[in-house]
């Protein structure tokens, strides 16, 4: 299967965003077995964000620790199954804005 043969490297994250679209059942526990591979996991994080399944709930929270800032983000995000929107690190409602330093006017 092409998502677990690490010969295609890096593009296999293009894979993973693409079951992020999915409407299939399936594409959530694929992804899911996927967070622990790091040449992956973080456009597997962004796909899980994208299904906001609740099964992926404690698969995210578990990535709010990668060392990469752009995982951690996407991680972050509201969650399925989390009250109102509340990201697990804060405790305070997540906005698309916080955090985010590029494409700013004037910076």
């Amino acid at each position: 299967m092409l998502t677990i043969d690490p010969r295609y490297g890096k593009a296999r994250g293009m894979v993973f965003l693409g079951m992020g679209r999915s409407k299939r059942p399936e594409a959530v526990d694929i992804l899911i077995r996927h967070l622990d591979d790091p040449v992956v996991s973080g456009h597997t994080v962004k796909a899980l964000g994208m299904l906001r399944d609740p099964r992926a709930r404690a698969g995210l929270e578990s990535m709010t620790a990668d060392r990469r800032t752009w995982v951690r983000e996407a991680a972050e995000r509201p969650c399925p199954g989390s009250d109102e929107g509340v990201t697990r690190r804060t405790g305070r409602p997540w906005s698309p804005e916080v955090g985010r330093t590029r494409n700013r006017p004037g910076t």
